[in-house]
């Protein structure tokens, strides 16, 4: 029997549970989370649903492990789950952490644990980006650009950041310029904030990515651009747009979304055949996200003199 264990069953958790009930092969699936539990899921005839309303020593290994709560009780769930349990794979959510020592101290931890943890940042896991990054070299990309209306700067800057890391095949960043609104706001989870304006980063190869969330009613857009290629991709509308800059032929393709309902059974699949993941790992994300958070902790502090600004 594979054990699979999730911490947190909200929107993102459930989707998780949806997608590993999808499995041919009979799991264990260990469910830990404050709410009641509906009991129809507790009624799975193709698996064994377990739940708990915290961490216990359950006295089996798991498999993968997927710890879908809000960032800011993320690393004390990690730390009891390292400390009572072993688990040959764990998926965090972003943003891992609230806290930058939280990202060291996990660092130093998992140097010495065997544990492969992963970054759910799953846009490197689509199959339409996958085909994407083989038009090009990571030495011929420039740049990136996404803008899109009210699409949460803080809270999901880091999924492209990371796009921005697999097209160029680097892993670190620096601030280059911002442009931020003059004031915070909530964001739909309590106790959280988002800001909107612009943000750029450059990484050492001074390829530059460019993060936009505006008032303006447009479509998100991402556009890529190369030395020999501009490339427009509309997710929402399932297209991508290719212009090839030596003769200015513009090619339309269709472009495919994977959702998480998607993804998790697929990821499980690909660590049982121990084939390759387009998932990155914590010790290669730990750089840019501990850059892009100092980044935003200093505007906040600068502009609105608040030092505990919380991203979900």
């Amino acid at each position: 029997m594979i054990n699979i264990l999730i911490i947190g069953l909200g929107s993102i958790g459930k989707r998780h549970l949806e997608s590993l009930l999808i499995s041919k092969k009979k799991l264990n699936i260990y469910i830990i989370d404050i709410k009641p539990i509906k009991k129809s899921l507790l009624n799975i005839k193709n698996h064994n649903i377990f739940y708990f309303n915290k961490i216990l020593n359950f006295r089996v290994k798991f498999f993968l492990t997927i710890i879908s709560t809000n960032s800011d009780v993320r690393y004390n769930l990690l730390l009891k789950l390292l400390n009572k349990n072993k688990s040959e794979n764990i998926l965090l959510e972003k943003i891992c952490f609230n806290k930058l020592y939280q990202y060291s101290n996990i660092k130093k931890l998992l140097s010495k644990n065997r544990t492969n943890v992963y970054l759910n940042y799953p846009r490197t896991m689509w199959k339409s980006y996958i085909r994407l990054k083989k038009l090009f070299k990571p030495k011929e990309f420039k740049s990136l650009v996404f803008e899109s209306n009210s699409w949460n700067l803080c809270s999901n800057s880091l999924h492209f950041i990371n796009l921005f890391n697999f097209f160029t095949k680097t892993n670190s960043i620096k601030l280059k310029n911002e442009k931020i609104y003059n004031r915070y706001f909530k964001s739909k989870r309590p106790f959280f904030f988002e800001l909107k304006g612009k943000i750029s980063f450059i990484n050492s190869m001074n390829q530059k990515i460019t993060l936009v969330d505006t008032f303006s009613n447009i479509d998100p857009n991402l556009s890529i651009d190369t030395n020999k290629y501009y490339i427009e991709v509309f997710e929402r509308k399932n297209e991508m747009r290719i212009t090839n800059k030596n003769n200015s032929k513009v090619s339309i393709k269709n472009f495919y979304v994977e959702f998480q309902s998607v993804l998790t059974i697929k990821l499980l699949n690909k660590l049982l055949k121990k084939e390759k993941i387009n998932l990155s790992k914590f010790q290669d994300c730990v750089n840019s996200d501990i850059i892009f958070l100092k980044s935003i902790y200093g505007i906040t502090y600068k502009k609105f003199g608040k030092k505990n600004f919380a991203i979900t």
